[in-house]
């Protein structure tokens, strides 16, 4: 079983930033977190879901952290409320989580200019899920969910 956590990305729940330095104060947040749930230097699936197949090479071009990343395609997985209707496009790629290297991604999903990124570390059960607002912390153990909660406590809802 896994376990949850969700995170603000900045002070007093703020939504978006407005500012170079929020966007620091984002960028650290979501680093430092990132890092916890999935271990600096640790090999990771990225796991990126776009609205059509062709967006990739686009996002591969325009995201210096995506350039270069052999993606693979991942089957097409059905909405929850229709199993006819296919809402993304995935892709996979294997990287090494480093803090810094993916905050062109970080940034991008915190101005909702991707829709849909997750990070995972296959052998802790973990992953890190930015999204405009916040993060999501996946935890393989409540004991880890419990340690991040106290750790991040002021950045929790």
């Amino acid at each position: 079983m896994a376990w949850q956590l969700r995170i603000h990305s900045l002070p007093q729940g703020k939504r978006y930033p407005d500012t170079e330095a929020e966007y620091l104060e984002l960028l650290a947040r979501h680093n430092a977190a990132a890092t916890a749930v999935l271990g600096g230097g640790a090999a990771c699936v990225l796991l990126v879901g776009l609205w059509s197949p062709d967006d990739l090479a686009v996002e591969q071009n325009r995201l210096p952290a995506m350039a270069g990343l052999k993606f693979v395609d991942v089957p097409d997985l059905p909405s929850p409320t229709d199993p006819e209707e296919v809402e993304h496009a995935f892709h996979a790629a294997s990287i090494k989580w480093s803090p810094g290297v993916f905050d062109s991604i970080i940034r991008d999903v915190a101005d909702e200019a991707l829709p849909l990124i997750v990070f995972a570390n296959l052998t802790r059960r973990a992953a890190y899920k930015p999204y405009d607002g916040g993060a999501d912390l996946i935890c393989g153990s409540f004991e880890r969910a419990r340690e991040l909660a106290a750790e991040y406590a002021e950045w929790l809802p």
